[in-house]
């Protein structure tokens, strides 16, 4: 009988524990959602992962006449604009028409 009793107390006892772990799990996901959404926000806005390549280099070709490959990765590396491939990047936006090759290494937006 009393072992009836205890088993009966702690199985009360852990669906409580059960209970309260669930609400917790659950305020951290709704936590971690609200911060995914805010980070998203934020990224985009500031010039975070969510900004592609092509648009941080149209972004500093229309500030400038032209630039050289150099200048150009110097530039967005000041900015703390990570392009990761600005040559392939480059080159998609000659082929695009978004950008001119003036000569070798020197580019410039096309009007």
């Amino acid at each position: 009988m009393q072992r009836k009793a205890l088993v009966k107390q702690n199985t009360k006892a852990l669906k409580q524990l059960q209970k309260q772990q669930d609400l917790a799990l659950r305020e951290i996901d709704q936590q971690m959602a609200a911060l995914s959404r805010s980070a998203r926000s934020i990224g985009s806005i500031s010039g975070g992962r969510d900004e592609p390549s092509t648009q941080k280099v149209m972004d500093y070709l229309s500030t400038v006449p032209e630039a050289s490959s150099k200048e150009l990765k110097a530039a967005l590396e000041e900015r703390a604009a990570s392009v990761p491939h600005l040559a392939q990047t480059l080159a998609y936006l000659v082929r695009q028409g978004r950008v001119e090759r003036v000569r070798r290494g020197i580019y410039r937006r096309t009007p």
